[in-house]
Order: C-alpha cells, then structure tokens, then sequence
C-alpha cells in the first residue's frame, strides 16, 4: 500500500487542478495499493470537487509561499499519517512541501517528494539575481526526488536551468476523453446562440485564462487583420477571466471588434466547445495546453502559435496551422485559410479525434503511478 498526500493550495480553478483531480479520480480505483489525500486551502474548488468524488481531503489554511505554521502542520499531519509521497502540484507546494520535508527530517522521518511543473518558462524569471538564488536553491535542492513535466519543452526548460536530467520525468497532462460523449441537449445548444446572438456565422473559440502568458493581445490584432480580409461572417467567443480582462476589453474596443465576446468565466464551458467551429490559442508560453486537448477531442481543427509545447500536441497542417508567438498577421492568414475551406477543417477534425486518443487522463494517471512505485524504490 502506497501513502501519497497531494498538494494544491490553489484556490481557483485552472489547469493544473484540475490535473490534480483526475490524477486523485484515477487513484480512487486503485485502493488495493492506493491510499491518498488531497491538501489544499480550506473552501477553494478543488475542496468542492474532491468531496463531489469522495477523495479524502485535508484543509490547511497556507496563506503564502513561506507560510511556516502551514508547514509545521503538514508535517505533523505526514508524520502521524505515515505518508511515503508528497506530490506537490504547483510552486507553492513545491515551497511548503520543501519546509515540511526539511521540518520532517529534523523529526527523523522521510518521505518521498515529487514536483510537477507545468509552466514553460525559466526558474530564474525575476530581475533581481536574490530572488533567482532563492528559487534556484529550491528547484535544485537534493531533497527533491523527481519532477514530473508535462512537456518535452518543460524538460529541456529544466536541464537549462541546472536540475540533473535523471530527476525529470515527462508525463503528459491528459483529459477526459468520455466527457465529449455527452453532447448538450439541442435546447441548450440553442440558449446558447441565443445567449450569443449566433445566426449563421463561422464560430472561433478560445478557452483560457486572461493573462499574460496566454497573449489575448496578439489574438485580437489576429482578429482586427482578419476583418480586412474578404471571409465569411464570423464571431470570436474567449471564455475565461482574470487580471488582464479590462485591459483586453480597452483594446477590442481600440480595434472596433464587435465580432469578439469575452464570456468570463463559465460553468458550461464543455457545451460551448459544440458552438466552435475554429479553436485558437495565441500563447507565447504554453507547458502543454489541455483546453487544445478539450477541442481535438471535440474534432475542432486548431489555429495556435508555436509556444511551448504546443507543438508537441498540435500538428503543422494534420490537424492545425501554427504560426510563432506574437505573429497575428500569419495567425490571421491561418484563421482565414481555415474559414474559408471547409474540407481542411473536416480533414485537422478527423485527424484531431485519433490523435488525441493517447491523452486520456487515465494514461497520464497510470504513468505518474509507476513514478511513484519507481522513486519508493530507489
């Protein structure tokens, strides 16, 4: 029997949690080896949706990156319980489960620690080289066992950034692939264009946060250099929020957009999946992107740039045109291209749906399990 506590003190809902989840669903059918439980901020929505699935949960109030008292908790609460694997899911994880293991060793108890890095972009990103000490000393303390990224792009960020290569191991986020088997009934379908005022119009979609690394900028100048071209009406559906949304709506408005809606954040956004017919990602960092995952498994031909690991998952002219990161003149062209030729967005459909059969969560599960059961080993 396996002892794993899962550490995710976010409190919204993005990715990486729900990652999280599918990771602890996934191990819920495995209790003859299996024991686990989620930690994470009292009341955020992981909390909802671990006790929505009956997943052993442990509320610990953390209320920063260096949140001692949060740690000593942790600690005591690893020590009692006899857990083998902490699994940190996000940086701040990876900072409490630091202390907490350096707390428990203090103790003489140990545990296996894991990582997940899920972001592209280098440890050492802030201009001032103190704090790029700190964070380098904490990426590449020997206390760490393993990091799991979920990218080859992720790895290599990693070698680059001094972590031995022989701790890395990439394991790729996955979704779940049975989800788009439950199409929306027609009468949602239809409130839905309704909500939208949608007639007869080609649908682009994007589903991601409103923040930098996601570069909302870029697509809504794709958009504006698209309205000059001679294409067939259509209408730009962005769900999701945050702390970039005033700036973005300043900058439709600038662009005289009207084409575009900004949804904010929805609770059906795997119903608005059935309105697109165009999926587009303009990030300038992307560690995999699991909402291009979401439309491949939807059979929606791609537009998306170059970053990250993008390329990993999309594939140049079988199921997406790529363009490289802040380039929305040929991300326009490739919007365009894909509008007006019907029988290239059923050809990157059909491709999409069979390529993406190897990124159900269930196979991202089973291969974080053999870390696991390899790094008790060694």
């Amino acid at each position: 029997m396996i002892n794993i506590l899962h550490l995710n003190p976010t409190k919204s809902w993005r990715g990486g949690e729900q990652q999280t989840l599918y990771l602890a669903q996934f191990l819920q059918t495995q209790k003859d080896q299996i024991k686990q439980v989620v930690s994470g901020n009292p009341n955020s929505e992981l909390e909802k949706r671990c006790q929505n699935f009956n997943i052993p949960y442990l509320p610990l109030n953390i209320k920063g990156e260096w949140d001692i008292f949060a740690a000593k908790k942790l600690t005591d609460y690893i020590i009692k319980n006899q857990i083998q694997i902490v699994h940190a899911h996000t940086a701040k994880a990876h900072t409490i489960g630091l202390i907490a293991k350096k707390m428990a060793l203090k103790k003489h108890y140990n545990f296996k620690f894991l990582v997940s890095r899920r972001v592209d972009f280098s440890i050492k990103k802030s201009k001032f080289s103190f704090i790029n000490s700190i964070t380098s000393k904490k990426y590449l303390s020997n206390l760490i066992d393993g990091y799991i990224a979920i990218s080859k792009n992720v790895k290599n960020i990693l070698i680059h950034d001094g972590i031995p290569e022989h701790k890395i191991h990439i394991i790729y986020s996955g979704i779940d692939l049975n989800r788009f088997n439950q199409k929306p009934s027609m009468e949602k379908i239809q409130q839905l264009k309704k909500e939208f005022s949608i007639t007869n119009e080609i649908i682009i979609g994007n589903v991601a946060a409103l923040v930098d690394h996601k570069d909302h900028q870029t697509l809504l100048k794709a958009i504006h250099f698209l309205k000059q071209e001679n294409v067939l009406p259509f209408k730009v559906l962005i769900a999701g929020d945050g702390e970039l949304k005033s700036r973005l709506l300043k900058l439709k408005q600038e662009l005289k957009l009207e084409e575009v809606l900004f949804l904010g954040y929805r609770n059906d956004v795997f119903d608005l999946y059935y309105l697109f017919d165009i999926f587009v990602m303009s990030s300038k960092e992307e560690g995999l992107g699991t909402s291009l995952l979401d439309a491949m498994a939807m059979g929606l031909p791609i537009v998306a740039t170059t970053g990250g690991g993008i390329p990993e998952i999309v594939m140049h002219n079988k199921g997406g045109l790529l363009s490289s990161p802040r380039d929305p003149e040929t991300m326009a062209k490739h919007l365009k291209i894909l509008i007006q030729d019907q029988n290239l967005r059923k050809s990157f459909s059909e491709f999409n749906k069979q390529f993406v059969k190897q990124f159900h969560y269930e196979n991202t599960a089973k291969e974080t399990l053999k870390l696991y059961k390899k790094v008790l080993t060694e």
